[in-house]
């Protein structure tokens, strides 16, 4: 499920790059952006933008399991604002 929701991101990502090539500042530092990730099933997400870096940020009510970064999993839900996913961009 990772890669699926890391290759979606690096596309939103990729073209969002393309839109602000030529601008002196990043047009999408300081925006979120609400959308629904079909990773494989529905999962009500947001990209945070910040100066360099974009997360997606799962927010919805029902519980999920995600990589706890050693190996294992935790469940969590939207009101832990969990970050799925965290790149760097510029």
């Amino acid at each position: 499920m990772k890669s699926i929701v890391m290759t979606v991101t690096l596309l939103v990502v990729g073209f969002c790059d393309l839109m602000a090539q030529g601008s002196p500042s990043p047009a999408l530092a300081g925006t979120s952006w609400k959308g629904t990730a079909n990773v494989p099933d529905p999962l009500t997400c947001v990209l945070r933008f910040t100066k360099d870096t974009v997360r997606l940020l799962y927010v919805e009510n029902r519980e999920i399991n995600i990589s706890d970064g050693l190996g294992g999993s935790r469940a969590v839900t939207g009101k832990d604002s969990a970050s799925l996913e965290a790149m760097t961009w510029q």
